[in-house]
This record gives structure tokens, C-alpha cells and sequence, in this order.
């Protein structure tokens, strides 16, 4: 409270009007507070019910409003956060509330705590087309219009007592250090002036010292930039040979775009031709790709009889004009013609076997006709039933852990059908029992050693 004036007082009236020269009843309040309304020629009067002790206020955020008792003022208590004080239209009181949604004034009186100036209507400023601005003019409390700009101009300050305008920003000198924090700085080095750039194609780096940028010369055409690794400078350079593909021009890349080689169709063939990748189209059924040497391109073409190598593994396609046979054996090994036949048993290395009506091969046994003749020796360690294995049909073989023969003279040395499944005697020891089929299948080269070579036609003995 400020300090009360001597003046007599009128206990809780107030006048609401004065005349001109009439006596002003009032409590007096320290400078700067401001009556709410002024009356002609008299001081600046407050109802002294404006005391808070007299109105009996006792919380924060309590209002003070004219009651309907004339000359009456009451304390209305505090809002809840986020209400607005409302008021109750003429001869009702204000309350706390939400507002009703309304257009707000178009107009406002100066000086008022919500007012805005009427010079914010577009149409009192007149503005017609979007993009004007508008600001404040030179003389006090007025509004004025700036019209559209130019395409790509910028709005500028005039700077104090001055308007704004449309134009280009004069150019300005960057800071040439950083400001930690900063928010639009760039380090001088980056000026190419500052850094000595001179030629296209040259490259800035962080260099060793902090803070420090450095100048990498243009490389050569078709160098890498190469990372140097931590603590070292990049460089220009071979990148390290990694796995990759064909390029279709130059050095070899991770990629080939085969549409650039036009190889299109199933069978084509790159081929590196003297200057470049290029694909060689489909050769003719059967055809072998040929070299065609040193510093020539590859074609389709019949490759040249050459020689033949001496010995060949079973189911080769390959012709020979001379088969020469070799008895220099190691053990289970085995010099002539070879097959593939589907077995019908399991059966071992050097076991005889004949042809089932089932097509598949099984243990020859001389005691009848229906086992016999032995058409093939198996080669193979093992064989189960039903699989596939390596035979011999003609030729040399040797078995240390099978055979242990007794050469002689003349036929001592001829083999015969076994009537124990699967297996082949030497002459003394053929076959000699009733309905026995006698048939020669080889003969013996030395102890360990045979030559193979079943014949066909058989006796039976009676």
C-alpha cells in the first residue's frame, strides 16, 4: 500500500462521476499506480475498498469485482489453472470459465492491455498480394506496406531508424576461425584460395596436425584414392588385387555388366580379344574351343588328332588306334578293357560273375548252366547289391592277397569256372563232377598275376 493521504474519507462510496471542481474523496496510493478511470481537474481517486484487508482477501489469485449493490465490491476466488474470467453481460457478475469461441475485434482502442492495431486489417492497409510484408513505419505506432519482392531476393534490414527492404545481402567476409559452438562457422582453410586448389580433380584431406586441412595433387587417370589407414594420409594408387569379375573395358572391377558384351545367348563365351572383352557366340554341335596360341583369339573348331595316352579309365569316350596292354602291375591293379556294370549281390575284388536274366551281374558257379558263363572280374574293393562298379572284361590283373598260382607248362597254366561261387582254379583243379560246366577263362602269367579273357563256349561234364 502506499502512503494515505489526510484527506477526509467517504467509508466504502465512492462518486462515480465528478464535477467539474467538486471535492475528490479518496485514499491516497503511492505514485505510479493509475486510476482506471480520470476525472476532469481532480486528483486521482481509488475506492478504498480497494484494500485487500477490507475486502478480506486472503489467496493469491483472488479478484476484485463490482457487485450488484451499488458501490459494492466483492472478491470472487481463485480459477482453476487454465480458466478465463468471463463476464456475465450487464447486471450479472464475472466468473471464471471457458470462453466462447468469437471473432475477435477488427478494431482496438490504444493503450488497452489486448488491443491490436487496426492497421493489422488488411483491408485498412490495403494489402492485395500475397507475399507483401508488413512493418513498422517511421512514425509512431504506424503500420506500413512492403510490396511483394523479387523472385529470390531477400528481406534486409536498414538498420536502426530505418525501413526494410527487398535486395541481394552485400556479401560478407566468414569468420576465418571457429567458434566453439557455433552455429554457421567454416574454417577458413576450406577457402580454395586460402588452401592453393589450382587444378580440377585435387583433393582436401584432414593432415596430421590438429585442426589442419592439406592439398592432394590430381592423381593419375585410372588411379584409386587409397586410405592410408589411422595416423596416415590418403594417396592415389593401385587399390590391393580382390576377388572379383571381368570388367568389359580396362583393368578388372567387382562388376560386369553383361549387357555391354551383348552375351545374350546360352553357350556364348567371353573371350579377351587384343584390345577388349567380347563375347564369341555359340559354336557348332560337338565343337571343342581352341586355343589358338600366344596373341590369338580362341575359336570353335575340331581339335587335332594328337597322341593318345596309354592307358585310360573305364567309360571314356576316347579312341585309340593301339591298345597296349601292361603286365607291370601293382597289387589289385589292372591293364585292359574295363566297364561299369550294376551288381545283383555285394561282392569283392576278384570275384567271376555272370549275366542274370534281371540284367544285372551276379557270382558265376560252375555246378549248373543257369550260373554260368563268367563274362566279367570285379575290380572294385566292394560292391554292394543293386550298385554300380568297375569290372574288368579283357586284360591283365593281379591280386597278392587272392591268388598264389603254380605255373607250369602248356595248359597246367590255363583258368576254369569255379564250382565255389565267384571264384576261378587252375587246370589241375577244374571242375570234374556230373552236369559240372567246364569253361576256360584265362591263363595264368605268374603267381599272382592272370590274363583274362573268358571264352564263351562251355562243356558239361556227364
Amino acid at each position: 500500500m502506499g502512503l494515505l493521504s489526510t484527506y477526509p474519507t467517504i467509508a466504502g462510496q465512492h462518486a462515480l462521476t465528478h464535477q467539474p471542481g467538486g471535492e475528490d474523496v479518496i485514499i491516497g496510493i503511492a505514485p505510479g499506480a493509475h486510476a482506471v478511470t480520470h476525472i476532469l481537474a481532480g486528483a486521482d481517486p481509488v475506492i478504498a475498498g480497494l484494500d485487500a484487508r477490507a475486502l478480506n482477501l486472503a489467496a493469491q489469485g483472488e479478484i476484485v469485482f463490482h457487485a450488484a449493490a451499488v458501490n459494492t465490491l466483492v472478491a470472487l476466488p481463485v480459477g482453476v489453472l487454465g480458466q478465463a474470467l468471463l463476464s456475465g453481460g450487464p447486471a450479472a457478475n464475472v466468473a471464471w470459465g471457458a470462453p466462447a469461441t468469437a471473432a475477435h475485434e477488427a478494431t482496438h482502442v490504444a493503450g488497452g492491455a489486448d488491443d491490436i492495431d487496426a492497421a493489422l486489417d488488411a483491408r485498412a492497409l490495403g494489402l492485395t498480394a500475397q507475399g507483401e510484408i508488413v512493418y513498422h513505419a517511421a512514425a509512431a505506432n504506424t503500420l506500413a506496406t512492403l510490396a511483394v519482392g523479387a523472385a529470390g531476393q531477400a528481406l534486409l534490414s536498414g538498420g536502426a531508424a530505418a525501413n526494410v527492404s527487398w535486395g541481394a545481402p552485400a556479401p560478407a567476409a566468414h569468420e576465418a576461425t571457429h567458434v566453439a559452438g557455433g552455429a554457421d562457422d567454416i574454417d577458413a582453410a576450406l577457402d580454395a584460395r586460402a588452401l592453393g586448389l589450382t587444378a580440377q580433380g585435387e583433393i582436401v584431406y584432414h593432415a596430421a596436425a590438429a585442426n589442419t586441412l592439406a592439398t592432394l595433387a590430381v592423381g593419375a587417370a585410372g588411379q584409386a584414392l587409397l586410405s592410408g589407414g589411422a595416423a596416415a594420409n590418403v594417396s592415389w594408387g593401385a587399390p590391393t588385387p580382390a576377388a572379383h569379375v571381368l570388367a568389359t573395358t580396362g583393368p578388372h572391377t567387382n562388376e560386369l555388366p553383361l549387357t555391354d558384351l551383348a552375351a545374350g545367348a546360352q553357350g556364348e563365351i567371353i573371350t579377351r580379344t587384343g584390345a577388349d572383352w567380347v563375347a564369341l557366340g555359340v559354336g557348332a554341335l560337338n565343337q571343342a574351343l581352341l586355343s589358338g596360341g600366344a596373341g590369338a583369339n580362341v575359336s570353335w573348331g575340331a581339335p587335332p588328332t594328337a597322341a593318345h595316352a596309354t592307358t585310360h579309365e573305364s567309360g571314356g569316350a576316347d579312341e585309340t588306334r593301339d591298345m597296349e596292354l601292361d603286365p607291370g602291375l601293382a597289387d589289385l591293379d589292372a591293364s585292359g578293357f574295363k566297364d561299369l556294370v550294376v551288381v545283383g549281390e555285394n561282392v569283392v575284388a576278384g570275384d567271376t560273375l555272370f549275366l542274370q536274366n534281371d540284367g544285372e551281374y551276379w557270382k558265376s558257379d560252375a555246378n549248373g548252366v543257369g550260373t554260368m558263363p563268367i563274362k566279367v572280374l570285379v575290380l572294385d574293393a566292394n560292391i554292394a547289391a543293386d550298385a554300380t562298379g568297375l569290372v574288368l572284361r579283357y586284360g591283365y590283373y593281379r591280386n597278392d592277397g587272392l591268388y598264389g598260382w603254380t605255373p607250369g607248362a602248356g595248359e597246367a597254366n590255363l583258368l576254369y569256372a569255379h564250382t565255389t561261387g565267384g571264384q576261378i582254379v587252375q587246370f589241375a583243379n577244374k571242375p570234374v563232377g556230373a552236369g559240372d560246366q567246364l569253361q576256360i577263362v584265362g591263363h595264368i602269367v605268374n603267381a599272382n598275376i592272370i590274363f583274362f579273357n573268358p571264352f564263351y563256349i562251355m562243356s558239361e561234364l556227364v
